[in-house]
């Protein structure tokens, strides 16, 4: 875990450093380094606090890839990440290779200078931190991919259960205007009409539900468009007689499959009822209300 490698570089090289505060900076892909961890101050800012190659000895060690070490007797110690009380400071390069992976920034409160001794056990113990470091850094990208894929994951399967769904309502809403073709066809070639006025009225129906079933083929490529953005549904009065009778045209052909099953249809009343709606949408929600009622009862009325 980054975090938990983090804390254990500061507090060791912390021990072994004597030091009162220190600092960790990430190199990021632009090769400016990010402070993410401290201990010994407190910041709110930390995250926000950049080390760029070549200002001040943190970016002097980002850029070079050397330990530098600076003192206030000399006037050398302003950080970024620098307390104000911090008398002596010293920046150890994390490097794997040629590349700087990070920065180990130690500071003391007092004027005692970082000994030689002291360097060269960072020094020793550097490459160990850096590989450490870029380890955890990986490990929690990959972490991040992870749940990224899982998240895509996540979302294609509710794609293909939306898909799922759509294609089984539509092909519900086809069926209903082809069974009632079927139906009324059925009727008229086993001589079922008792008169060529009846038969008529039979293929009337029969072409009504074509167009029914011509408009759901539209009304797909419709939503094709939507997905798009570029679909536009109709708002204008309309009155609703005269989609109940369409809706009653469409619908009863399906009766010829069910002889024991009835339409039992109520329109408004003499009154024109006039909503605002589009005529198509609102005639297709009806439909499929008395086209489940139909599939699901066998027998009575509707």
């Amino acid at each position: 875990d980054l975090e938990e490698v983090l804390g254990l570089i500061l507090q060791q090289a912390m021990f072994l450093a004597e030091a009162d505060v220190a600092y960790v900076a990430l190199t990021q892909e632009d090769g400016v380094a990010r402070t993410v961890a401290c201990r010994g101050q407190w910041t709110s800012a930390l995250g926000s606090i950049l080390v760029r190659p070549g200002s001040g000895i943190a970016g002097l060690a980002l850029a070079t890839g050397e330990i530098q070490e600076s003192a206030a007797e000399v006037g050398e110690l302003w950080e970024p990440v620098a307390s104000e009380d911090v008398r002596a400071a010293l920046v150890v390069p994390l490097r794997l290779a040629s590349r700087v992976v990070g920065l180990l920034w130690l500071g003391r409160r007092s004027d005692v200078r970082f000994s030689e001794q002291t360097k060269t056990r960072l020094e020793a113990l550097a490459l160990w931190l850096a590989t450490a470091l870029d380890n955890a850094r990986l490990y929690k990208e990959i972490g991040l991919k992870k749940s990224e894929l899982e998240a895509v994951n996540t979302s294609l399967a509710e794609s293909l259960q939306i898909q799922a769904e759509f294609l089984s309502n539509t092909s519900h809403e086809l069926r209903t205007p082809l069974v009632s073709i079927l139906g009324l066809l059925g009727a008229i070639s086993s001589g079922l009409c008792t008169s060529r006025v009846e038969e008529q009225a039979f293929v009337a129906q029969a072409h009504t539900c074509a167009e029914e079933l011509l408009g759901l083929i539209n009304n797909i490529l419709d939503m094709a468009k939507s997905s798009a953005g570029r679909i536009e549904l109709e708002g204008r009065p309309v009155e609703l007689a005269d989609v109940f009778e369409q809706v009653r045209r469409l619908v009863e052909g399906q009766l010829a499959t069910k002889p024991d099953l009835r339409l039992s249809f109520h329109p408004p009343g003499p009154e024109p009822a006039l909503v605002p709606a589009d005529p198509d949408r609102l005639k297709q929600v009806l439909v499929n209300l008395v086209g489940n009622s139909h599939k699901f009862t066998d027998q009575g009325a509707i």
